[in-house]
């Protein structure tokens, strides 16, 4: 794929999952000239590290927003399960007595 679409490939693959840190390899693999892998790789990794970085900073003000409602879920699963529990318990202690 590199060898025929060569930059743009370079572009794709660095926003690819697992192709990321592949792609360099894979780029010289296929004979790509450096200077011809770096005009592409460049702005895309650069792009790729911006939007993670936009992505955390959004997660952090969501978190902070929103981390009480995540305490009280876990404090109603954490009930819900040990409510689930106890009734397997006493159907188990029921089945045994019959």
């Amino acid at each position: 794929m590199l060898g025929r679409f060569g930059g743009s490939a370079v572009l794709v693959g660095q926003w690819v999952v697992g192709a990321r840190t592949l792609t360099p390899r894979f780029a010289a693999a296929a004979g790509l000239p450096y200077r011809r892998f770096l005009p592409w790789n460049l702005p895309s990794a650069a792009t790729w590290g911006l939007v993670w970085v936009a992505v955390g900073y959004g997660a952090s003000e969501a978190y902070q927003r929103w981390s009480w409602l995540a305490a009280v879920a876990a404090v109603v699963l954490l009930a819900g399960l040990l409510l689930l529990g106890r009734r397997a318990l006493d159907r188990i202690d029921a089945l045994e007595q019959a």
